[in-house]
């Protein structure tokens, strides 16, 4: 009858694509017989335990994509078809044997992969490769880029990122088609004066290296959309001349030791994304930062920020602000937030808020709101406002008691209001149906309104560290459901006046 893997390759014959991903366990070894399937444009030999590949690949004269990605190919292919325009060979073992310098030969090929291989050389052939499209070689050990890359002039996406690499040569310029350049978490510590004559760069991807600042050409990539520069720790200069630049939706600036948002930023009215946290030297938002009217997420979260201005109202569309672990007091607020009518997730941990501002409040969108490790002591009644309100996050403060409105919350599905000075909930709280989890643990509670029965659909119920009282702790130890249950009986019984449940009159105030 066959093998499987024999009837499979028979009835490839008449395929013009087979697919042996983790075939049966793993895949040891591809049959001579492949040279059969005469018409395949495309095989696929993922994640099996191939070692090598045989040279009947080479007859296969109409196969255009071969993907041998995730095996323990130890050498690159020597025979492949001269039509062959797609090789995936990521996540093998190409280290043990040099490329082929034949790999030149391959004059159809448009995109290859050969990241994660510990390959600490490419042959400069691979500068014949005059289609070649896209070259992954991100996740290797190589240490420096071979002169053949630079010839390649159809390339458009060349990725380089996890290597060794510590210069870039001037030569790369000649990829004038590059669009989308990797180099991150190399040893680079500068680029060539000239990079502003890669003028079709699109993403621009430099994080983790050793850079202390960027050429003044880099103001020529006029169609430059991301720029990371994350993580560059003695970077402290972003040049102005990157203001010429108009056409960038995300930079990344985290983790360097800029002393300000750069003023480059006020031209950028395309950007959509912002992220400078962690940055020690950043007291303070510009003002142009209103420039940015498409922008939808700002992350200066672990800054030292202070104040911040009133044109932070004018990001209508912006859904994400995170300010958490900064220097911000109540009163460092605009005194107007309704403009950004779009926000959606509110990060505020970590600074020192007496209170919470009164126009947080007014953010109609706002599902997530934490204000964890702050100074409060309250609430203030328009917390009841944020209707959209799903996620809310009190931990580690001063509160004495939570305000009868947050049983207006009604979309409130976590709410979290650990390691506070709470002696008291109010019955309110019952109201909060969508409750799914519930943090009241390390407080001063020693009881829990009946109303809170009504929370069916709860299943974390944090309360350890209270002195209880009703319910005792031996039905706190049983958990949710044991709860639930004694809250139900004691509603039942205090609306008939029981004084065995304390009745209405219940001195822990439930």
């Amino acid at each position: 009858m066959g093998s499987p893997l024999s009837k499979e390759l028979l009835s490839a014959r008449n395929r013009d694509e087979l697919d042996l991903t983790k075939w049966e366990g793993g895949l040891k070894a591809l049959p001579p017989r492949i040279k059969n399937c005469k018409k395949l444009l495309r095989l696929v030999l993922k994640d099996n335990q191939l070692i090598d590949l045989p040279p009947e690949l080479g007859l296969l004269d109409s196969l255009e994509s071969l993907d041998i990605s995730h095996n323990n190919v130890n050498q690159f292919p020597l025979s492949l078809p001269k039509n062959i325009k797609e090789v995936k060979a990521s996540h093998n073992r190409l280290f043990y044997s040099l490329i082929t310098p034949k790999i030149g030969e391959l004059s159809n090929l448009r995109s290859l992969d050969l990241s994660f291989n510990q390959l600490e050389l490419i042959p400069d052939e691979i500068g014949n490769l005059a289609n070649l499209k896209t070259l992954l070689l991100q996740n290797n050990d190589l240490k420096v880029i071979c002169l053949g890359i630079t010839n390649l002039s159809a390339l458009e996406k060349l990725h380089l990122g996890n290597n060794k690499i510590s210069r870039i040569p001037p030569e790369i310029t000649r990829l004038t088609l590059l669009a989308d350049l990797e180099l991150h978490h190399n040893q680079l510590q500068k680029l060539p004066d000239s990079i502003g004559c890669l003028q079709n760069l699109k993403r621009l991807i430099l994080g983790f290296n050793n850079l202390k600042r960027l050429p003044d050409s880099c103001g020529d990539l006029i169609r430059l959309e991301e720029l990371c520069v994350q993580e560059n720790r003695q970077m402290d200069e972003i040049p102005l001349t990157l203001q010429k630049v108009h056409t960038i939706k995300r930079a990344d600036f985290h983790g360097t030791k800029l002393d300000g948002i750069p003023l480059a930023i006020k031209t950028w009215t395309n950007l959509v994304d912002l992220v400078a946290k962690d940055n020690g030297l950043i007291e303070d938002l510009p003002s142009v930062i209103g420039n940015l009217v498409l922008l939808k997420r700002l992350d200066v979260s672990e800054c030292c920020i202070s104040r911040l201005p009133e044109r932070l109202s004018d990001l209508k569309l912006l859904l994400y602000l995170d300010l958490s672990k900064n220097q911000l007091k109540s009163m460092s607020f605009p005194t107007v937030m309704e403009g950004m009518e779009s926000l959606s997730r509110l990060f505020l941990s970590g600074n020192s808020l007496e209170f919470l501002p009164v126009n947080i409040c007014f953010l109609a969108h706002l599902t997530e709101l934490d204000v964890s490790s702050n100074s409060l002591t309250n609430l203030p009644d328009e917390i009841g406002r944020l209707s959209n309100l799903a996620r809310l996050f009190l931990n580690s403060n001063k509160i004495l008691a939570l305000p009868a409105a947050i049983g207006s919350l009604h979309d409130l599905t976590v709410l979290e209001c650990r390691s506070n000075v709470l002696t008291t909930l109010p019955a309110e709280l019952g109201n909060v149906l969508c409750l799914t989890r519930c943090d009241l643990s390390e407080n001063r509670l020693n009881g829990l309104p009946c109303e809170m029965a009504k929370l069916i659909q709860l299943r974390t119920f944090e309360l350890k560290g209270n002195p209880w009282i009703e319910p005792p702790q031996s039905v706190i130890n049983q958990g949710v459901d044991s709860i639930l249950n004694y809250l139900q009986e004691m509603k039942k019984r205090r609306d008939k006046g029981d004084s065995a449940f304390g009745g209405k009159g219940n001195p822990s105030g439930f």
